[in-house]
């Protein structure tokens, strides 16, 4: 995957420009006729390996004529071969790529899935992710001529007869419908002829040919995934529901274009009945963050995100040479805003990613914000934006295919009215580290559930796998609601929801909801949740009971009442200012000691024999 940047440390560009001047390479050229360069930081793929070789030179040539080049070496720390290659040339030279092998003194009859149109001071790719060469050895050319229709899945299509494989360079020369994952080394879409990627399937290329958005066309819920978008122009759509005569309906959209559009550019967009569209502005105030740009012309820029709604079902369509500059999206920061640190932003590729921290997203009826945590796989769809907070200034947000693993779960927290079934909230109690998002409100008038810390609020918390958490909750309006909780990839061996405000103590283990009566004037500390994961007792920093053989010694100060639970979170019984519990004659199990100091609660799971 190409990757640019935008500033490469000063040493890395002397290292880079003296390597190329350096001794040893069989092709040469006068580094002095051109004044401008463009560096890249690159691996070789060859044939789908990646090449592990010092014996490798790579060369860019322009009209048969050497440009640049450069012999790999090894980097101990990355245990990888780089090519620190430096081109020089005019801006539109369009360069190719050859390979030279210094162990047999011969250039291999290989093809570069790439071409590079030169622009001075260009930079390409860094040690921990390099830019990528691909070449293969002598590779099919299969044409679609759709002679049978237009699915690309229709072998008659293809001349041969045969559907291309990842090693083939695929060229459309008649309308085509894609609709299966396809994988090709290079995709050239002939002059008025055009591919669409449908709903539901992928096309990953090494490079791809679309000079004209109309030839390449993206469909939404289809993905297109490409090592070197620079110079690739296509059609990228994202379907919006209308509202009609309702209030919901908003979403979050966000361009995969290069370069800045004017909002009424986007086809379908400008809706002369009806449509709304806002930028979100932390440094704004009297809760006016949300700027109204229906009215007048607002400039979208890769990696931002904006608020959208349409009276009517629109396709948006986002026209032009796809994103090849933004991998990482800058957030803003100030201090002293109300909203600080709060940046609407967008997936900035054609291809579904996944962002490295909390973020929100808009509800399936555009409604509500619903809080997602970064350990969660929620991939983030092309032309969709989220809403990120920042703590400091010069944070940024990378998008990536990967998704992330090894998560511990999570408990959701769902707060919905009666009366209003698209009013909701939600909260996150989340078992992995750096998962925290403050509390934005998008509704004022809806419900409000948040975990406090401090003085602050928070829609998801990183915790500790046992514990007591508060949650908070103010209602919208006087009525009844219902809170659910659902714990996610994650066993519980405890998990009660206590109403300060009733006295109610819920085994969500056995009703995982809990209905209740509220008022706008309530205290909003209405609840705290209680829980066990099942991953074995707990740590010994929280043990309190020990077992000496005969009997369990329970350690603590001053006043306290023990309780034990069975597996069902009942209660077997309460003492108060115990220390000492024998367990002979108990049914064999699983069983909870809940320890309760005044405000302090403490939960250590036990096992009886």
């Amino acid at each position: 995957m190409k990757n640019v940047i935008k500033l490469l440390t000063l040493a890395l560009l002397l290292s880079a420009s003296l390597r190329s001047f350096a001794d040893g390479e069989h092709w040469t050229w006068n580094h002095n006729l051109y004044p401008f360069n463009a560096t890249f930081v690159a691996v070789i793929n060859l044939d789908g390996v990646e090449q592990r070789s010092d014996q490798l030179e790579i060369g860019a040539f322009y009209d048969g004529i050497c440009r640049g080049s450069i012999i790999c070496e090894y980097e101990e720390r990355k245990d990888r071969y780089f090519a620190y290659l430096t081109i020089n040339g005019e801006d539109g030279m369009v360069m190719n790529f050859r390979l030279w092998d210094h162990e047999t003194d011969s250039e291999l009859d290989v093809t570069c899935s790439a071409t590079y149109t030169f622009h001075g001071n260009d930079q390409f790719g860094r040690p921990s992710s390099p830019y990528v060469f691909y070449f293969i050895t002598n590779p099919k050319q299969i044409v679609f001529n759709g002679i049978v229709n237009e699915q690309w899945s229709v072998a008659g299509n293809w001349e041969g007869n045969a559907l291309p494989a990842e090693g083939d360079i695929a060229i459309v020369n008649a309308p085509c419908q894609l609709d299966q994952d396809a994988e090709v080394l290079q995709l050239v879409v002939n002059d008025d002829k055009s591919l669409t990627i449908t709903e539901g399937h992928t096309l990953t290329a090494g490079s791809i040919e679309s000079n004209a958005a109309t030839k390449l066309v993206v469909a939404d819920g289809g993905q297109l995934v490409c090592d070197n978008r620079e110079g690739v122009f296509a059609t990228v759509q994202k379907f919006v529901e209308g509202y009609g005569e309702g209030s919901d309906k908003w979403c979050f959209i966000a361009s995969p274009l290069v370069e800045e559009m004017a909002h009424a550019d986007v086809g379908n967009l400008v809706n002369e009945e009806g449509y709304d569209l806002y930028a979100f502005d932390q440094a704004a105030s009297d809760g006016l963050e949300w700027r109204n740009f229906k009215d007048n012309t607002l400039t979208l820029n890769p990696g931002e995100g904006y608020l959208y709604a349409n009276t009517a079902n629109a396709t948006l369509e986002f026209a032009g040479e796809l994103n090849s500059t933004v991998d990482k999206v800058s957030l803003s920061y100030g201090s002293d805003y109300t909203q600080a640190g709060w940046n609407l932003i967008g997936n900035p590729y054609t291809r579904n990613a996944y962002a490295d921290r909390s973020y929100y997203v808009l509800d399936e009826d555009g409604a509500a914000l619903n809080p997602i945590a970064a350990s969660e796989a929620v991939v983030i769809k092309p032309c969709t934006g989220i809403m990120v907070k920042a703590s400091a200034e010069g944070e940024k947000v990378s998008f990536s295919p990967n998704a992330p693993s090894g998560s511990k779960g999570n408990l959701r927290m769902l707060v919905s009215s009666a009366s209003r079934s698209t009013s909701s909230d939600c909260a996150i109690v989340s078992f992995n580290t750096n998962d925290d998002l403050a509390k934005f409100v998008f509704h004022s008038g809806g419900p409000k559930l948040s975990i406090p810390q401090g003085e602050k609020e928070f829609a998801i918390v990183s915790a500790e796998r046992e514990g007591e958490i508060p949650v908070n909750f103010k209602a919208g309006e006087n009525g009844n609601y219902t809170i659910s909780v659902n714990a996610s990839h994650v066993d519980m061996d405890y998990l009660h929801l206590i109403d300060n405000l009733t006295g109610d103590d819920v085994n969500l283990l056995e009703t995982p909801s809990y209905s209740f009566n509220a008022r706008v004037a309530d205290y909003a500390s209405r609840f705290k949740i209680v829980f066990i994961c099942g991953d074995g007792p707990s740590t010994d920093s929280e043990t309190f009971a020990y077992f000496n053989g005969m009997e369990w010694v329970i350690d603590y100060e001053g006043e306290a009442v023990l309780q034990m639970l069975d597996a069902k979170g009942r209660i077997v019984f309460s003492k108060d200012a115990v220390h000492r519990v024998t367990t002979t004659g108990m049914a064999p199990g699983v069983y909870m000691f809940r320890l309760v100091c005044g405000n302090d609660v403490k939960m250590q799971k036990i096992v009886v024999r």
